[in-house]
């Protein structure tokens, strides 16, 4: 693996250069728009991309470094390839790249032989957040390799790329003088939901009322929850305790009308905000917002349950998640039982899952 190659230029075709460094010749491809500046003879340090695959290996040479930064982001989008990315750099400087993204120029893009107005189009909305504080007279003060490194960096932590796009399309990195002072300060509000809450926040917009729950169920469903709207009886302790209750909280949830959990979950809810409407619903589907909910929640879709419900407070930040059912039989072995199971499915737990949610007050 090379970082960078620095020789005496012995042949020079039009996609192709042969570097002599100690007697050795290296074939490194590079940008068309680089020609003119390469003559034979001449000493050059070229930053280098290495392409390997199984049958291939080709050295891929930029004589700008931040050239090389925006190849490699190139490669990252679908659909763009080493060849493809080499042309966008054949036609167009870093600079004019960046220029570019943040004018939302795909016009200009498109142009690149091969490319076309669809790939253009995605080329600007993958590179925009990552770009977007980046003018074309401020590259050299926000240099492209400290973007780089602060998505890895980001990365490393455990966001997800949704979460550090939709991050850096809200920050200014030029506010920031070197690599760790926007680490920290990104992290910071991040921590204090600066900017994610109005993520939480679309989201639960998103989302749609249990009346319209009602509507999408079917038949057989509607009967169900009918069923167990008769079976939970809340006691008085717990009735004089919500009466008591003189605040409303935004409740975001997955939920579907074929999944029990999720029935036994809402029918309580419905029950409480009878009683007093302290919870304020919004629910999600798998088609309706849940994959941004799980994004936000670092949940692997695959690992994502239903319900799920996110007890906001008035600014949309996260107060607590209920994950399936109570917390207690997290810790318990009451719902690994065929009764147990049933049991719950039935509504003749749901005094646990009325503690559970009225710990938020």
């Amino acid at each position: 693996m090379f970082e960078y190659l620095y020789g005496t230029v012995e042949y020079k075709k039009m996609d192709y250069i042969a570097i002599d460094i100690n007697g050795v010749g290296y074939k490194v491809y590079f940008p068309l728009r680089e020609y003119e500046k390469i003559d034979l003879g001449n000493k050059y340090k070229f930053y280098i991309y290495n392409h390997i695959k199984e049958d291939t290996y080709k050295l891929i040479g930029f004589l700008d470094e931040r050239d090389r930064k925006i190849y490699e982001m190139l490669l990252k989008i679908n659909g763009i390839g080493p060849s493809l990315a080499l042309a966008v750099l054949s036609n167009f400087s870093c600079d004019k790249i960046v220029e570019i993204i943040s004018k939302n120029d795909y016009t200009s893009l498109k142009k690149v032989p091969k490319l076309g107005e669809k790939k253009a189009q995605i080329i600007i909305l993958d590179l925009k957040a990552k770009l977007k504080n980046l003018t074309y007279t401020e590259v050299e003060t926000i240099s492209i390799d400290m973007l780089e490194d602060l998505v890895l960096a980001l990365e490393g932590l455990g966001y997800t790329k949704k979460e550090i796009d939709k991050t850096l399309e809200k920050v200014d990195l030029s506010a920031y003088s070197s690599l760790e002072e926007a680490i920290k300060g990104i992290l910071k509000n991040m921590k204090i939901g600066g900017w994610w809450m109005k993520g939480l926040e679309e989201i639960y917009l998103k989302g749609f009322s249990l009346d319209k729950y009602f509507g999408i169920a079917s038949a057989n469903e509607l009967e169900k929850l009918e069923e167990l709207y008769k079976n939970i009886v809340i006691s008085d302790e717990f009735v004089n305790r919500i009466k008591g209750i003189n605040k409303k909280v935004p409740v975001l949830a997955s939920v579907e009308t074929w999944c029990p959990y999720a029935r036994v979950f809402l029918t309580t809810m419905r029950k409480i905000n009878e009683i007093n409407h302290i919870f304020d619903l919004s629910l999600i589907t798998y088609g309706r917002g849940v994959s941004e909910l799980a994004g936000y929640l670092k949940i692997h879709e695959d690992d994502f349950v239903v319900p799920t419900a996110v007890f906001l407070g008035e600014d949309f930040s996260k107060l607590r998640v209920f994950n399936g059912f109570p917390e207690k039989y997290h810790n318990d072995s009451t719902l690994d039982t065929i009764d147990g199971t049933r049991n719950y499915l039935k509504g003749k737990f749901a005094n646990d899952i009325l503690e559970d949610v009225l710990s938020i007050f």
